[in-house]
Formats: C-alpha cells, structure tokens, sequence
C-alpha cells in the first residue's frame, strides 16, 4: 500500500520540480529545449527533457498551477500508473511535434497536461463519478483543442513561443490511448477465467 501511494505521488513531485528546474536553469535552457535541426537526432533526450522547460515566468506559473492541480486529482482518483501514462502523453506530445513542420523550437509541460486531464476524465469516467460533469468538462475540452487548432494559439496562456496546437491534441489522444491500453491490459489480468478457457489450457 505505502508503494503503490508513493507512486501516485509521483506526477506531484514532478509538478514541483518544474519551478526548480526553472530556477536552476533559466528560462528555456539551450541544453534541454528541442531545436529541429540535427540535435533532435544527435541529441535524442531533448525530446524528453524539452518538457520540463519553460520560455518564460508567465509560461512556468499557470503550467505549474494546472499540474499541480491535475496530479492531486490522480491522487483523489487513485491513478496508480501515472508514470506509464505520463509517457504515453510524451510520445503523443512529440508526435504531434512532429508532424508540425513549421516548428523550429519547443518546449513546456502544457502538451503533457492536456494528456493529464483526459486521463482524470477517463477515470472519472470509469469510476462512474459525476458523469454530468464528466461529460460537460470533456466538451469543453474538446472545444478548447478545436478553437486552438482553429487559431493556432494557447487558450488561456501567452507565450513568447510559437504556440503548437499538434503538442496538446498529441498530448490528449497519448493519454487517452494509453488510460484505455491500461485498462484492457488491467482487466485481462484480473478477469477470471471461464470453462472454456480451462478446458484449453487441460488440453494442452
């Protein structure tokens, strides 16, 4: 029990650690930030490292405060496997950044936030825990992704970087992707097996 909590508690160390990172740091370090040229391939880690930085104050407070925020939800939600789905929201995040061939440099936690909140919603869902509210929040994400692909800018923030809408659609189908491989994967493991099955396995 006491691993399984300190693990949960993990996205909140990591909503910690990006105001340290950044004061230790400074903003958008040249060593950690994706820059698409040949260092996204001689320097592969950018693409995991570029996440934790930030281009400014502005940038680091409200990503700060919505990671706060989402990693206590995994908590009262009792996400246990927040690292696994952290890093599907990375690989979401990065596709997307990929596929936007425009983007010259990127950093910032919000692309891996949006992977978050679908998560929490997710288990909301499944936990059958307000789904009214579940199903109102989700639209409005839903709105949110659409009026920033729409205008190709952040919603709520106002960054000195180009802003990367394909980030946080990214972001959200990782999490969403992998919070449904995660429980598939789950239910197989627990789902107990029927006679058939049985009769298979005395075959063999």
């Amino acid at each position: 029990m006491a691993a399984k909590r300190s693990v949960m508690l993990l996205p909140l160390i990591a909503s910690a650690a990006l105001p340290v990172l950044h004061w230790l740091l400074g903003p958008a370090h040249h060593d950690i930030i994706l820059i698409r040229d040949w260092r996204q391939f001689e320097q592969p880690w950018r693409w995991l490292t570029a996440h934790f930085a930030h281009a400014d104050l502005e940038h680091l407070f409200w990503n700060t405060i919505a990671a706060t925020a989402l990693a206590l939800l995994f908590i009262r939600h009792r996400i246990e496997s927040g690292v696994a789905l952290t890093l599907f929201c990375v690989i979401g995040v990065n596709a997307g950044i990929a596929f936007d061939h425009s983007l010259y440099r990127y950093c910032g936690f919000s692309g891996v936030l949006n992977g978050w909140a679908v998560i929490v919603l997710y288990q909301m869902w499944t936990q059958r825990t307000q789904r009214a509210m579940v199903l109102v929040v989700a639209t409005l994400f839903a709105a949110k992704l659409s009026i920033e692909w729409i205008h190709h800018s952040a919603l709520f923030t106002d960054s000195q970087w180009q802003t990367v809408p394909l980030a946080h659609i990214g972001g959200a189908v990782g999490g969403a992707f992998g919070s449904v491989l995660g429980r598939a994967y789950r239910y197989r493991k627990t789902a107990p097996v029927n006679s058939h099955s049985l009769k298979l396995i005395e075959v063999s």
